[in-house]
Order: structure tokens, then C-alpha cells, then sequence
């Protein structure tokens, strides 16, 4: 419905304008699709520019782990919106990390 789709923009507004989605030939499901993936590697791009600022570092690659990871598409656009290269973890390794941090604790108590 046209409120559903209103309410699409207000979330992503600030990432993409109607405009640049009607350049892209966005219509329809497919288009929610899409906006949805925009949307996020959008997100990936401000967290990653938030987490450089705050570190003083510079992240080349960034690493995505879980289920995510298997998306492609928006690992492609996670590139496109960052100008990073995506490495795309197994998703054993958000079991291994979660295992690690809970050795970690167990070494500190």
C-alpha cells in the first residue's frame, strides 16, 4: 500500500531520494527490495565512517559475519556505498567469536 511505501521513505530518506530512485528504474516489490539492501549498505557506510572517526583508524576490509554475510547483493552494494572491499565471513565464525568473547570473560573472573 502507498502508506507502507511512505513509510519506506521516511526510514531512508536521508540515504535515497524518490529521484534517484526512479533514475534506477525502481518499481514495485523489486523496488523495496532494493531500497531495503540501499538502506543498509547505506547504514554499513555511516557506521564504518563512525567507527574510523572515533578509532583514528583506518578500516580497509571490513568483515561481516552471521547470516548477512551470505548476501551478496548487499555485500556488492556495501562495496559500491564504502569503496571497501567485503569479506565475508563463514557463518561459523559468529559461533567462534561468541565462544571467544565468553573465554575471555571466563578468564577474567
Amino acid at each position: 500500500s502507498q502508506g507502507c511505501l511512505d513509510d519506506l521513505f521516511i526510514i531512508i530518506k536521508a540515504v535515497i531520494n524518490r529521484d534517484q530512485l526512479r533514475q534506477a528504474g525502481c518499481a514495485g516489490a523489486a523496488a523495496d527490495f532494493r531500497r531495503a539492501h540501499w538502506s543498509l549498505a547505506a547504514r554499513y557506510e555511516k557506521a564504518i565512517e563512525e567507527l574510523e572517526h572515533n578509532t583514528g583508524k583506518t578500516y580497509r576490509q571490513p568483515h561481516i559475519a552471521g547470516g548477512g554475510a551470505k548476501n551478496a547483493y548487499l555485500n556488492r552494494l556495501t562495496e559500491e556505498a564504502t569503496g571497501k572491499q567485503v569479506i565475508a565471513l563463514p557463518l561459523e565464525a559468529t559461533a567462534l567469536g561468541n565462544l571467544k568473547v565468553q573465554m575471555k570473560q571466563e578468564e577474567r573472573t
